[in-house]
């Protein structure tokens, strides 16, 4: 007996999708940088099967996309065959299925109105001028703009692949800088930064870590511009200018960046700016340039490594949220103050599970739980999305955890994720992450261990950090803690002469050069010393301790102040608290 074949289906319980009975804009969801991703299980396993995302499939859905924008400016759209095409290739309709799903959801995202393929062309063709712009700026957001074509007439996708336009979201093989760590720096003329240098070490006592970088000192001493400098020359001259035109309350032009002498006398500048960072075994060399008064900056056009950054005020959405990937998108929390980290529970719910258990490898490094602690999906279909933290008998929804929690769990997903689009293996992902007050969010106990977990989860890639609090500098190696004060001419300068940072204890390290507090007040002193005891075994506290310690973080908090180093070292001043 022959069975129906929907009988037939219902038997098989198929997991791969038949475009002849599924809808395959129900499983699948097509992104504007060409990839695509999966809402179900039978989604999963087609693009898997199928490798709907090898390099020359996502390369010619972006061709399409970037296609169907142009037309989108000088021309009309055509509907067809149940999708949206431009009509000016040869094949008017390929890959315009993934082509109209991105239209329909940037539309719907602005509408919340769902429409027939028909009425979304009409709406389109009937779109004003400036809202038709916009849309195709969406589609463009991974190009170039200096690669951007006018618009004036329609570009097939011929010319497009033959016009030498370039994707803003870099191709690993393309950078040239991709696997070689950061090893010196020059920054010249540079908002307070006159003229400054770092020599980072070749290699550190654990040869699988990549050298890293910490900054300290007082406020207002540069520690974020060395950072912002470096950034900038990482992501090249077209990066730095797209970000400059994306962050509209912020002026990141040369113009503004560049140093002034004279506080007094603001409308007088330096005559130039100059980034300069060289690579490990590499004859590479990125610079970033600027005369006074540009309006962009000039040298390195082109990102030169995977690159990420994170300011310190590190906000998470509680939402989903469309997550751009071109280097100037990935390193704006550096630049803005109210940019969000996407909420990585919707990321880790969608990742098949070979990622999945990458991810939770990493964050259970990262968040110091037990081997036997764990990280869970739900697949009850009536909360579908939740992730969960096991720890022992505990089961700890992660949308409920304690916002210092969520802050580094979104940090370190965003971290994972970027990183699992250029890499198969974590442990081998090469990246240079930009972190601006790394100890914010962090009790005690994390603050000692951070940069050792951190570089044990990510061992290739190199951290560019900074922070105000002694505890972070435990897992740092010498030649990798670099202390910026004010001269007495004003000037921000390194301080020379370190002492080896090896074995330090936490109030060692208060009171030497790395922090100069010295004896300036014994009081404080012993506090700080008392205080770090206690943190040294947070976990273990009676009541008694724990009070104490809160105590001692009051009074603290009231009264510490960080030292003023100078060029002769004399006996330290108090300035302002940090």
């Amino acid at each position: 007996m022959s069975l129906d074949p929907r009988e037939l289906r219902e038997v098989e319980g198929a997991l791969i999708l038949d475009p002849t009975f599924d809808d395959p804009a129900s499983h699948l969801r097509f992104h504007v940088d060409g990839r695509v991703s999966s809402e179900s299980p039978e989604g999963k396993a087609t693009v898997k099967l199928l490798d709907l995302n090898r390099s020359d499939l996502i390369e010619e859905r972006h061709r399409a996309l970037r296609a169907f924008a142009h037309q989108l400016i000088s021309g009309d759209i055509i509907a067809g065959q149940g999708v949206l095409s431009t009509g000016i290739s040869e094949n008017p309709f390929a890959h315009s299925g993934a082509v109209t799903q991105v239209i329909r959801l940037l539309l719907v995202e602005r509408s919340s109105a769902e429409t027939s393929v028909e009425e979304l062309a009409e709406q389109i063709n009937s779109m004003p001028a400036s809202e038709r712009q916009a849309l195709a700026d969406e589609l463009l957001s991974d190009i170039s703009p200096s690669d951007q074509l006018s618009g004036a007439s329609p570009a097939p996708e011929s010319y497009l692949a033959s016009a030498g336009i370039r994707r803003r979201i870099p191709n690993i093989r393309e950078l040239p800088s991709a696997e070689h760590p950061i090893t010196r720096v020059e920054i010249s003329n540079f908002k307070a930064l006159r003229h400054i240098e770092f020599n980072l070490p070749n290699s550190v006592a654990d040869e699988e870590n990549s050298p890293c970088m910490l900054l300290l000192g007082e406020n207002a001493t540069g520690k974020s511009s060395v950072l912002e400098a470096m950034t900038l020359a990482v992501i090249g001259a077209t990066e730095a200018a797209e970000l400059d035109r994306t962050i509209k309350h912020e002026d990141l032009s040369p113009r503004n960046l560049i140093h002034r002498p004279d506080p007094y006398h603001w409308d007088q500048t330096a005559d130039a700016m100059a980034v300069k960072l060289s690579f490990l075994d590499s004859e590479h060399e990125i610079e970033l340039t600027a005369e006074a008064g540009d309006e962009r900056f000039w040298g390195s056009d082109h990102c030169s490594k995977v690159v990420l950054g994170y300011g310190p005020r590190r906000f998470f959405t509680s939402r989903k949220t469309r997550r751009l990937r071109a280097p100037a998108n990935r390193v704006r929390s550096l630049f803005d103050p109210m940019d969000m980290i996407a909420n990585p529970i919707f990321w880790l719910s969608d990742l098949d599970d070979e990622a999945f258990f990458a991810a939770a490898r990493a964050l259970r490094e990262v968040l110091m739980l037990d081997v036997e602690d764990d990280f869970e999906r739900d697949k009850d279909p009536d909360t579908p999305g939740q992730i969960y933290i096991r720890q022992g008998d505990q089961r700890v929804a992660m949308k409920d955890v304690s916002v210092g929690y969520k802050s580094v769990i979104a940090m370190v997903c965003d971290i994972i994720r970027e990183l699992l689009y250029h890499y198969d293996n974590l442990e081998y992902a090469c990246a240079v992450v930009f972190i601006d007050e790394i100890e914010t969010h962090l009790h005690p106990r994390w603050k000692m261990q951070i940069m050792q977990l951190l570089r044990r989860a990510f061992p290739k890639v190199q951290f560019i950090v900074t922070t105000h609090d002694p505890l972070c500098l435990r897992g740092m190696y010498d030649g990798e803690v670099f202390v910026l004060q004010r001269s007495p001419a004003d000037n921000v300068e390194r301080v020379e002469n370190l002492p080896s940072i090896k074995g330090m204890q936490a109030e060692q390290i208060l009171t030497s050069e790395f922090f100069g507090l010295g004896s300036t007040d014994p009081e404080t002193d012993a506090r700080l010393v008392r205080y770090n005891r206690f943190a040294a075994r947070i976990e273990d506290l009676n009541e008694d301790e724990q009070a104490e310690m809160a105590r001692l973080r009051d009074e603290l908090d009231d009264g510490m102040v960080l030292a003023r180093l100078c060029m002769s070292r004399p006996m330290p001043r108090p300035s302002r608290p940090a």
